[in-house]
């Protein structure tokens, strides 16, 4: 999930460019967090995307 993206852990920093880093982090974020809240829903419904599935395992 979104929540677990952190910088030079699940992002690497780019040596002088910590603030470009944490927004790219911070935009990646409020992405995946638009997906789980608005796209992924109606794929579901459609049936494009299994309903109970983890985004990051793929398992129930």
């Amino acid at each position: 999930t979104s929540a677990k993206l952190r910088l030079n852990e699940d992002i690497y920093n780019i040596s002088g460019a910590t603030i470009s880093c944490r927004h790219v982090a911070d935009g990646i974020k409020r992405v995946l967090a638009a997906y789980e809240i608005v796209l992924r829903p109606q794929l579901a419904a459609d049936g494009l995307v299994p309903k109970n599935d983890s985004p990051k395992t793929g398992k129930p």
